[in-house]
């Protein structure tokens, strides 16, 4: 994870935002604080103390960002950022903080989990990783299944803004409804052999990037970096992998690789 995920998906989030990428190390540290404060680990007292930590440093770096732009803009999305009007006025510091964090911490950490995930599959279905290398043009669609089967994350939720009613089970206006993607990318009414990983699937109508308006900003860009990595790795690990040794915990909203080797 250290040596080859995160440092690709933190460099290439880095490099669009235009932030040091020497700064990975603070990243990954800030981006393990906040996205761990979830769930019931937000009732934890020393994880409220890290994530409102992590958040404090983040937000006086990206600040020192936000000034340094504003005396000598760049090409890069902290400078268009400054620069957008979208409703006539420029946006404020809260919310440019709000949108910063959101990408350096959602496109690091997810992106991070998704190439170990492909490796994590492919390791352990030798049949798939035979069937990409006698067919690498099935990258797009072996990284599209990985999505669907085994998503960066694994859940999500949603306020309801009226009384509605979900399976039988009334929802009432302002209730909180955690939606299990896992369960929703394998659901039988919608895909042929929902537990088969089949990567000439088509459509895959998958949920792990969300949907309408909700919508990742930064699907392509996962997507992208995901084949680059998997496609690294088919052409340097030669033959069948052995079974990757993995040490993972399980998180509010999915599955974390903490470690991963691969033989």
């Amino acid at each position: 994870m250290e040596g080859f995920a995160s440092p690709l998906a933190v460099g290439a989030i880095a490099g669009l935002l235009g932030v040091s990428a020497e700064q990975r190390s603070d990243f990954v540290r800030w981006t393990e604080a906040i996205t761990s404060f979830a769930g019931r680990a937000s009732r934890d007292p020393v994880r409220r103390k890290a994530f409102d930590t992590a958040r404090a440093e983040l937000s006086e770096y990206l600040l020192e960002e936000f000034a340094d732009r504003r005396r000598e803009p760049r090409e890069d999305v902290i400078s268009t950022l400054l620069a957008a009007e979208p409703d006539g006025t420029r946006l404020s510091d809260d919310e440019l903080l709000n949108f910063c964090t959101l990408l350096l911490v959602n496109g690091h950490e997810t992106t991070t989990s998704l190439i170990a995930h492909a490796v994590l599959w492919l390791g352990n279905d030798p049949v798939a990783l035979r069937g990409l290398r006698a067919e690498p043009e099935l990258l797009p669609g072996v990284v599209g299944e990985v999505l669907r089967l085994l998503p960066p994350v694994g859940g999500t939720d949603r306020f309801a803004t009226r009384r509605t009613t979900l399976g039988g089970h009334v929802v009432e206006a302002g209730q909180r409804v955690v939606v299990d993607v896992v369960a929703a990318n394998r659901d039988p009414e919608v895909f042929v052999e929902p537990g088969v990983f089949e990567p000439r699937r088509e459509p895959v109508r998958h949920l792990s990037f969300g949907r309408g308006v909700h919508f990742c900003l930064g699907a392509h860009l996962a997507r992208m970096e995901a084949e680059i990595a998997v496609r690294a790795l088919v052409e340097r690990v030669s033959g069948e992998w052995s079974p990757p040794v993995v040490e993972v915990r399980r998180t509010p909203v999915g599955l974390d690789v903490v470690e991963l080797v691969l033989a």
